[in-house]
């Protein structure tokens, strides 16, 4: 299973971005069986921010943020989208080409602005393409997101159907052509066949004598491949474009090659009716199985169609206001401040006027929710008791909030600050794991390429 998430590089990695995220991610691509890429998609940030000292300053610090909370480059591919942009840019045109309007026209990313068109350029109109690009280009299965971004996994899935059926046209009307040449091999075998036993007995007994003609076996495989030819046509036939070929369609197709192999090398040099075997040579099968990438062990067409993740129980990680944590909002918390830092800004979460000696309700209370985050549930119990007994304000709150942080990520913090002291570190790792993904970035655009024949 190819698992991908991204995150953007338009900030330093906040509390939502590390619980809503970082560490699920992280968590996943432990899972036995997981094939995980995380990526820092620096290219998406261009729409919002133009700096690039500030943006590579971000991706640094993503990236730290990423390994301080446990991410094992070794069984992951982690990687900077604008290290492989040549692969992601040149998908995004392809894609381009075949998503209309109206779908980027409805895009949330894009509507949420729309009502201030001269703040919305081209790359956030195009925001979902690049993002289908990113999941499309590495084969990916499933996309863990949250429910604000479901809508773009189903435009990454139309997209995807889009090019799958250009691909699957053409490898159909070539297909059917290769079992039409066969049928006639078959067809006209019988004929032959029936021509040796009436008009050329005696030759027959001599390619007998001789074991030059088919045995038993070989006559009987080609006889019940027709009857698999027939199926395996009809499944091509009624199957969904959008569902990728499989193992089994392959091993068919190899079988019926050899079948095709077999008749030749076995009666060709005999017969002078060489015409009645139909068109279906050598250089026809290797020139089919370069364009298409035949083998036992691989699929083939050209997208893999990828699903979304979302973890309906996972709660909306709250801002210091109130509304979802957001860097553009400015109502994020920094888990890897100073401590001071850290503090100042978690006194700034916004709370009611509730006096300190009344009773609060803590289930609406943003400091509550997000203590609810990090905390114990033993203490997660005692400030929801001290909430409703009354005598406990805000501030304690916050305060205890602060010292959960520290706890919950001490040795996350330690790192953090470790690998922001040695950004080579950062760096060979993000170089290490983009000469990983590059060579299936390059599958994938060739196979693309190959559709449109460039």
């Amino acid at each position: 299973m190819r698992i991908l998430t991204g995150i953007q590089s338009s900030g330093r990695p906040h509390l939502g971005n590390i619980l809503g995220a970082i560490l699920p991610a992280v968590e996943l691509s432990k899972k036995t069986g997981n094939e995980s890429f995380l990526f820092i998609a620096d290219l998406h940030t261009l729409t919002s921010l133009k700096d690039g000292a500030t943006i590579r300053a971000n991706t640094l610090s993503i990236a730290a943020a990423w390994l301080a909370c446990g991410l094992d480059t070794q069984h992951t591919y982690f990687y900077r989208q604008s290290k492989l942009a040549p692969y992601h840019t040149e998908l995004l045109w392809y894609l381009s080409c075949v998503t209309p309007f109206p779908m980027l026209a409805n895009a949330h990313s894009f509507k949420d602005k729309s009502n201030k068109l001269a703040d919305v350029n081209a790359g956030l109109f195009t925001y979902p393409v690049l993002q289908a690009a990113d999941i499309l280009l590495y084969d990916a299965n499933l996309i863990p997101v949250g429910k604000d971004q479901r809508q773009h996994i189903e435009m990454t899935r139309d997209m995807a159907g889009v090019i799958n059926r250009l691909f699957y046209n053409n490898f159909k009307n070539d297909f059917n052509e290769i079992l039409g040449s066969v049928f006639k091999k078959i067809d006209n075998l019988n004929i032959i066949i029936n021509r040796i036993n009436s008009n050329f007995k005696f030759h027959f007994e001599l390619m007998i004598e001789e074991n030059k003609v088919f045995s038993n076996q070989i006559l009987n495989e080609i006889f019940h491949l027709n009857e698999k030819i027939i199926a395996v046509n009809n499944n091509f036939l009624s199957r969904p474009s959008n569902i990728r070929l499989d193992n089994l369609d392959i091993t068919i197709l190899n079988n019926i090659i050899k079948i095709s192999e077999s008749i030749d090398s076995n009666l060709i040099k005999f017969l002078p009716e060489s015409s009645y075997y139909g068109t279906f040579d050598h250089e026809d099968k290797v020139e089919f199985i370069s364009k298409y990438k035949i083998s036992n062990y691989s699929p083939f067409s050209v997208f893999v169609i990828p699903e979304a993740e979302i973890s309906e129980h996972v709660m909306t990680i709250p801002g210091i206001d109130g509304q979802k944590m957001s860097k553009s909002l400015n109502n994020y918390i920094d888990v890897f401040l100073p401590e001071k830092d850290l503090l100042k800004q978690i006194k700034k979460i916004v709370t009611d006027t509730t006096p300190l000696e009344d009773p609060k309700n803590p289930d609406e209370d943003i400091t509550f929710k997000l203590y609810q985050l990090v905390a114990s549930p033993e203490q997660i119990a005692t400030m929801k008791a001290n909430y409703l007994q009354g005598g406990y304000g805000y501030g304690h709150a916050k305060q205890a909030l602060y010292e959960a942080v520290l706890v919950y990520f001490k040795e996350a913090r330690e790192k953090f600050d470790y690998y922001m002291a040695n950004p080579n570190e950062i760096e060979a790792k993000l170089e290490e794991g983009e000469a990983r993904v590059k060579p299936i970035a390059e599958a994938t655009i060739q196979r693309v390429r190959e559709i449109f024949q460039f």
